[in-house]
């Protein structure tokens, strides 16, 4: 396979000494076909750069020219993907910078919801996790409390999950009426995740 290549481009390219007659002239024949030779190469290499010309509006060429600007798509994709980078970046620093704060909770009373249903009453309240940190199995304990501040009563609320800045809305039921006493309220246990 190597030796018919070899032979080709003999064919194609005649040697130095093949070119030249017996005294070291290129013989008439070979300028002619030489000059032929390249006038042929010239005009190829001309026709196409002519069609790079013509199809160089929708591709650059070798010759340096540009290709058309981006269309509406192509700028919609680079402006999400900017957005996107910048949006991930934006909440990896902000997360970096927060301080974790423990669970902490405030527990506020509905008081114009209290009310009295089958012989209980209905104590409405909301809890909120005022910390960085998200809770589970968060056990609030209501006591209430006699004329002399001893424990008459206790009833417990269980909020499953509580996230951080997170509100939760539950009531405790009790024998009691809670306006003829003090109600105080614990948290008996969270667990965090």
């Amino acid at each position: 396979m190597t030796e018919t290549r070899h032979d080709e481009k003999r064919e194609e390219a005649p040697s130095n000494d093949a070119a030249r007659n017996g005294n070291g002239q290129p013989s008439p024949d070979d300028e002619q076909q030489s000059a032929d030779g390249n006038s042929e190469q010239t005009s190829d290499s001309r026709s196409q750069q002519d069609s790079a010309e013509q199809d160089g509006a929708s591709a650059a060429s070798p010759t340096g020219e540009q290709s058309p600007p981006p269309t509406i798509v192509e700028w919609t994709a680079r402006v999400v993907s900017v957005a996107a980078v910048l949006a991930l970046l934006a909440y990896i620093v902000i997360s970096g910078l927060q301080t974790n704060r423990p669970p902490a909770f405030d527990i506020v009373v509905l008081q114009d919801e209290i009310e009295q249903q089958d012989g209980a009453w209905v104590v409405p309240v909301e809890v909120t996790n005022s910390g960085t940190v998200s809770v589970e199995d968060l056990v609030v304990t209501l006591e209430v409390l006699g004329g002399d501040g001893s424990v008459v009563a206790t009833e417990d609320l269980s909020v499953p999950l509580l996230g951080h800045g997170a509100t939760a809305d539950g009531a405790f039921w009790i024998d009691r009426d809670p306006a003829a006493h003090e109600l105080a309220f614990d948290i008996s246990s969270y667990r965090v995740p």
